[in-house]
């Protein structure tokens, strides 16, 4: 926001120059990002934060720089004017028909003015500021907003049919031209002012063409009040319209200045328009505002801040900021925040108007004192971390990707789902859907490294899908990793780096072991249009699929772009982290000696070997520790049809030796048991 150097010094007597008030102005939370001189104009502009519209005006500043010991306040001329005649409401009646969006609404008589322009130092002052002057009455509104920070608005009276002002929700479809020459098209939640018949202003933001100050206008009605900030920040970004008025009123005005401004315009308006101001204003204020009261204890200042301040200094300061001190008790200290400090609720909030104006430069440096009751790591959030440890180990980087999406990368991985979550107000086509996979934002993360020539690439992501339900999403929380497929790298003796399905299965395989305890995924036929059937598998956990492992489809590289081969998994971990066991139990070793039997079969090429090793696991034979396959082979020498595969089995008891009798029995058993299950062929 722009502010004029000379229009500031009309309410502060101050030694600094511009350089030194910008300076002060940083330093108190109010950053001053550059200083624009034009021969004797000196203009600053102050990036005031969306909480504090009460430094939006220079009244506000000058506050700010008095407060901080750097200046006299010169205080705003009080009115002079003597008011005659019939009373505001023999000339104009008020209806607030929406209390709840308009908590205040005063408004001020004021007859036979003379329309013309301003006094010339008052449109310089406009001017600095960037404010192009119209005419007496305009430009004092404007002048007013800008001394005191409260939004007022002038109406032509002749254009009141009924002589009512009626504060209304605006009609459905119902329509108004706004002073900038565009009709507008209302809806129900808009808040409008209007007379017996139309609107004639958008509260707040702008004022209708209907009831503009005219150049043989007479009789003026000033309007000070307060909207709720919501409404007006909806209506006014829905019609995208941003104005001086709407800026403040959407950040929250003062509403205990309603009728102080409307004085002071009202003051001015005499001075430099002439006229006769009517006795008795209109004063609609239901409601009125009840001060907060906030208590700030003795020791909070020193626990804070980490250094003593004597209490006549704190009064010093809240008491220049505009805070009342209600009492004081050993040290503790009572306050009322005043009206225009609607972003002061709460001791720390006045802790920190204290420490702005004492200096955080000037502050000693020292360690906060830390009191924690500890915390109880959710098992779903140790879960995430165990993963995120298994899959950081492997080489694998972490990436966070956006939730949202274009819907062909959703469809490249769920052409079943048609039908998606959508965003309501999206930046654009490429991101109006919410993700159905994990892999539709971080394949394209992928695409983008492997344009830039990073083939060394794996990528993972825990995140949530968003899954059509109704009205609602179904939302579930999924991991995805991705990595090129091949050799990534060599280590320093020549060992190769590779990623591949296999590297990805031994990672799934840890990752249950650490959520588990147990590798409990079963591998069922690929149905995933997204992956490759021929060489990936569908991830089976309680007989449900939770994901899916393997190579991406060539349709899923040709719609990203990708010309080289990708490994994938994905995993919904919704069910998955729900049986993670955070505690780990420990079985003591077996101090006895192990044997090994090796057997290589010849079966049908069609059955996986997931199933075998769920049959051998299963058959529940003493002593077997594991189950292993160590060899598979086809082709020349193995019929069509068929593979060749050699497995290893480990026998071991807990509390004895086992003799080689026993052994062998056992192992014939199991070969006996898996020939008649598989129709294998012993070789």
């Amino acid at each position: 926001m722009d502010f004029s150097v000379r229009w500031l010094r009309k309410y502060i007597e101050t030694k600094l120059d511009a350089d030194g008030i910008a300076e002060v102005l940083t330093d108190q939370g109010l950053t001053v990002d550059e200083i624009r001189r034009d021969g004797d104009v000196v203009v600053l502009d102050i990036d005031v934060t969306t909480n504090r519209p009460d430094a939006m005006n220079y009244l506000g500043l000058a506050r700010e720089l008095a407060t901080s010991g750097n200046g006299t306040m010169i205080p705003v001329p009080q009115p002079s004017f003597t008011a005659t005649g019939p009373v505001t409401g023999d000339s104009v009646a008020v209806e607030v028909q929406a209390p709840d969006l308009c908590g205040r609404y005063v408004a001020r008589y004021i007859r036979n003015v003379k329309i013309g322009p301003s006094p010339e130092w008052m449109q310089a002052l406009l001017l600095e500021a960037d404010i192009r002057p119209i005419s007496n009455v305009v430009d004092i509104t404007n002048y007013v907003l800008w001394e005191l920070g409260h939004p007022l608005h002038a109406f032509d009276s002749r254009s009141l049919n009924g002589n009512r002002i009626v504060i209304r929700r605006a009609v459905s479809d119902e329509t108004m031209v706004t002073l900038d020459g565009t009709e507008r098209k209302l809806i129900t939640n808009d808040l409008v002012i209007a007379d017996g018949d139309r609107p004639v202003a958008l509260a707040g933001i702008m004022g209708g063409e209907n009831s503009e100050i005219r150049e043989d206008t007479t009789d003026v009605v000033i309007e000070s009040a307060w909207f709720y900030p919501v409404c007006i920040r909806k209506t006014s970004r829905r019609l995208a319209i941003h104005t001086d008025s709407s800026h403040r009123f959407e950040r929250g005005a003062d509403i205990g200045i309603a009728l102080k401004a409307a004085n002071r315009a009202a003051d001015l308006i005499v001075q430099y328009a002439g006229g006769e101001v009517a006795p008795e204003p209109i004063d609609v204020y239901p409601e009125p505002w009840k001060a907060p009261e906030i208590l700030m204890k003795a020791g909070s200042l020193k626990r804070i801040l980490g250094l003593e301040m004597e209490i006549d200094f704190v009064t010093k300061i809240l008491e220049g900021l505009g805070f009342v001190k209600l009492k004081e008790n050993d040290g503790d200290t009572l306050w009322q925040v005043p009206s225009n400090r609607m972003d002061v609720t709460r001791e720390i909030d006045l802790i920190e108007e204290v420490a702005r104006m004492y200096g955080y430069n000037r502050m000693p440096a020292t360690l906060p004192g830390i009191k924690s009751p500890g915390r109880v790591t959710p098992p779903v959030e140790s879960g995430l971390d165990k993963i995120a440890s298994v899959l950081t180990a492997g080489g694998f980087h972490e990436a966070i990707t956006y939730s949202f999406c274009s819907p062909a990368d959703n469809l490249a991985f769920r052409p079943d789902l048609q039908e998606m979550v959508r965003i309501s107000n999206p930046l654009g086509e490429n991101t109006s859907v919410m993700r159905t996979s994990i892999l539709a934002t971080l394949t394209s993360v992928v695409a983008l490294n492997l344009k830039r020539g990073n083939l060394a690439l794996k990528l993972f992501e825990t995140g949530r899908t968003y899954l059509p339900k109704g009205k609602q999403a179904d939302e579930r929380l999924t991991m995805a990793a991705v990595a090129v497929k091949g050799v990534q790298h060599r280590a320093w003796n020549g060992q190769e780096i590779v990623a591949d399905e296999f590297n990805m299965k031994g990672l799934l395989n840890r990752c249950e072991q650490k959520i588990l305890g147990k590798l409990s995924i079963a591998y069922g036929e690929c149905d995933s249009p997204g992956f490759n059937p021929d060489m990936s598998a569908a991830l089976m956990l309680n007989n449900h699929t939770v994901g899916y492992l393997g190579q991406l489809s060539d349709e899923v590289l040709t719609h990203f772009g990708i010309d080289h081969t990708l490994v994938a998994l994905e995993l919904d971990l919704t069910d998955f982290v729900q049986e993670f066991r955070p505690t780990a139990r420990f079985r003591p070793f077996s101090m006895m000696p192990r044997t090994e039997r090796d057997s290589a079969f010849l079966l049908d090429r069609d059955i996986r070997y997931s199933e075998i090793e769920s049959f051998l696991k299963n058959l529940d034979v003493p002593y077997l520790k594991n189950v292993r396959l160590f060899d598979r082979y086809e082709g020349k020498g193995v019929p069509t049809g068929k593979v060749s595969i050699a497995v290893n089995f480990v026998f071991q008891s807990d509390d004895q030796t086992l003799n080689n009798d026993e052994i062998n029995e056992l192992h014939q058993k199991m070969v006996a048991a898996f020939i008649d299950k598989f129709g294998a062929v012993l070789r």
